[in-house]
């Protein structure tokens, strides 16, 4: 990643984290003016239930296995309908990132760590999302943080940066801009390639889910749900060059 696309990358953060006050009144917004589900991908789709139809199937078992898992667990995606007002004002980690959930996601363990970062000459404690598990299944556990998430803007995406076993110290942390380099060491980033990227483990074998829509809004469009690995690169500060497999995808079927 350039400096202009690190640069780019903090802005958005930033941006995220200033709207966060904006937060729940975006949520409320999403889950109250609509009294039902309109199957047109030109209308939001938040309060939608959802069918998987499976279109590109690169093993069989994995895909057919998380289509039962997205059909039961993911058949309201984003209707956050019911939730307490505590749940839908978290900002430290939006419910976006862990909620809808399964066995497969809850595998992996996130906890939020507290680090500073500075925007118009003004610093302030920033949330910085972390787990440790084999993201590219080499054998050995990465730390894994979630740099940027999906706020439910129009042009909202997510962004994972991990570091190989022993690059990093996550409780020695202090800074935001640490995540992006360590003296000798170089982070993989898995960015702005979706919406939504949730890593999830089955059988051993970590996978990425991502969420993808073509519409104006988050909800809006044709909506897709893909199954991925990560295979290579990512690395910064070189040129950004990111290989994934492409293992299931889902286009995601309005129904009421």
């Amino acid at each position: 990643m350039n400096r202009k696309n690190r640069g780019l990358s903090r802005v958005v953060v930033k941006k995220l984290l200033l709207a966060v006050l904006m937060f729940p009144a975006i949520l409320a917004s999403g889950t109250s003016h609509a009294k039902y589900c309109s199957p047109k991908i030109n209308n939001s789709g938040e309060t939608c239930s959802y069918r998987y139809e499976l279109v590109l199937n690169k093993n069989d078992k994995v895909c057919k296995h998380m289509k039962q898992v997205f059909d039961s667990s993911f058949a309201r995606p984003f209707d956050l309908y019911g939730f307490s007002r505590k749940q839908k004002e978290e900002v430290l980690f939006p419910i976006e990132s862990h909620y809808p959930s399964s066995d497969e996601f809850e595998a992996i363990s996130w906890k939020n760590l507290m680090v500073i970062d500075e925007l118009h000459g003004q610093k302030f404690s920033s949330p910085l999302p972390m787990a440790q598990f084999d993201i590219d299944n080499d054998g050995e556990a990465d730390v894994v943080f979630k740099s940027v998430w999906f706020s439910g803007e129009k042009d909202s995406t997510e962004s994972l940066v991990f570091f190989k076993k022993g690059e990093i110290d996550p409780n020695k942390l202090s800074e935001w801009g640490e995540i992006y380099g360590q003296p000798g060491n170089r982070p993989r980033v898995i960015g702005f390639a979706a919406r939504i990227i949730r890593p999830f483990i089955l059988d051993k074998v970590s996978y990425l889910m991502m969420y993808k829509s073509t519409g104006r809004g988050a909800f809006w469009g044709e909506q897709t749900m893909w199954v991925r690995k990560y295979k290579s690169g990512g690395t910064i500060p070189e040129p950004y060059t990111l290989e994934l497999e492409d293992i299931c995808k889902f286009n995601m079927i309005r129904y009421d």
